[in-house]
C-alpha cells in the first residue's frame, strides 16, 4: 500500500495546530507530532528534533503509523534567526515525495499573537481524542491548565526588537518557498482561507472523504480558537510599529505570490 505523506510547514502562532487536528479527524489520516529544527532547547515529548541535513523527515513520518493511508504533521519554525546555510540543510531533510503545505498567517496577527503570551489550545469539548495521541494528550493537558493571563497590562516592544522579528518570520516562508521547485506536491495556505479550502487540502493530501465530512470537521473541530483580543490591548505602541509590520507583510505578499 502506497502511503501518503504530508508536512504542514509554517512559523509559529500560524494556525498550526487548529489545521493538523482538524486533518487528523478525517478517517484515513493519522496525525502526530510537532518537528522542531535544532531547537536550542529540550524538545517535549511531542517533538521530533531535526538537527542536520541527514535527519530524514519521511522515515520520521512513517513512523507515526504503519496502516493508515495517510500521515501526516507539522514543522514549525520558533520565532529566532536561522542562517542561510542553516534554513538549506533544513529543506534538505524534506524528501521530495512528501506533500507540502505551507501555512501562512498575517504578520501583524502573529506578532500580536506572540506578544499576547504562551500559546493555549482549547480543546472542544463535543469531539472525542484519541488517548493514544501524545499531540491531543498534550492538547488535553494544555486545556486543563490555568488559562489566565499572567498580565493584562499592554507591554511596549522595542522597534528594533520587532523589526528583527519580522525579518526571521519573512525569512522562514521565503525559505519555505523553495521548497516549490523541490517537492512533488507544494500547497500555499493563508491562515484566514483554512476553512474555505479544507476540502481542497484534504484532496490534496489524497484523502477519500466527502465534501461534506470534510464541512462537518471545519464545524467541530477539535481544538477552538482563541478569544480575538485587540492588539491595542496587548501592544501600547502598536501605531510606532504598524508600519514595521505592514512593509514585512507586503514583501511576503509579493515574494509569495504566484503569477
Amino acid at each position: 500500500m502506497k502511503q501518503n505523506k504530508f508536512l504542514i510547514i509554517s512559523n509559529g502562532r500560524s494556525g498550526s495546530t487548529w489545521l493538523e487536528t482538524m486533518l487528523g479527524q478525517l478517517s484515513d489520516v493519522k496525525v502526530e507530532y510537532e518537528f522542531k529544527w535544532k531547537p536550542p532547547y529540550d524538545p517535549h515529548p511531542l517533538h521530533i528534533r531535526v538537527d542536520s541535513k541527514d535527519f530524514s523527515c519521511k522515515k520520521a513520518l512513517e513512523s507515526i503509523s504503519s496502516t493508515a493511508p495517510i500521515v501526516g504533521s507539522k514543522l514549525v519554525f520558533d520565532p529566532r534567526y536561522h542562517t542561510d546555510e542553516e534554513l538549506l540543510e533544513l529543506l534538505e531533510t524534506i524528501d521530495p515525495e512528501i506533500k507540502v503545505i505551507h501555512l501562512t498567517r498575517s504578520y501583524v496577527e502573529v506578532f500580536s499573537s506572540i506578544m499576547r503570551g504562551k500559546p493555549i489550545n482549547i480543546l472542544n469539548d463535543d469531539v472525542a481524542v484519541e488517548e493514544a495521541s501524545i499531540l491531543l494528550k498534550t492538547l488535553k493537558s494544555n486545556s486543563q491548565d490555568d488559562k489566565s493571563e499572567s498580565d493584562n497590562s499592554p507591554r511596549t516592544i522595542d522597534h528594533g526588537h520587532c523589526r528583527r522579528l519580522m525579518r526571521n518570520l519573512l525569512k522562514n516562508d521565503l525559505a519555505v518557498e523553495k521548497l516549490r521547485c523541490r517537492v512533488s506536491n507544494f500547497y500555499s495556505l493563508d491562515y484566514s482561507d483554512i476553512e474555505a479550502q479544507f476540502y481542497a487540502l484534504t484532496q490534496f493530501i489524497g484523502s477519500n472523504c466527502s465534501q461534506e465530512d470534510a464541512m462537518s470537521v471545519t464545524k467541530k473541530p477539535v481544538t477552538k480558537k482563541l478569544p480575538t483580543k485587540d492588539i491595542g490591548e496587548i501592544v501600547s505602541n502598536i501605531e510606532e510599529l504598524q508600519e514595521v509590520l505592514e512593509l514585512h507583510d507586503e514583501i511576503k505578499y509579493f515574494a509569495l505570490k504566484q503569477p
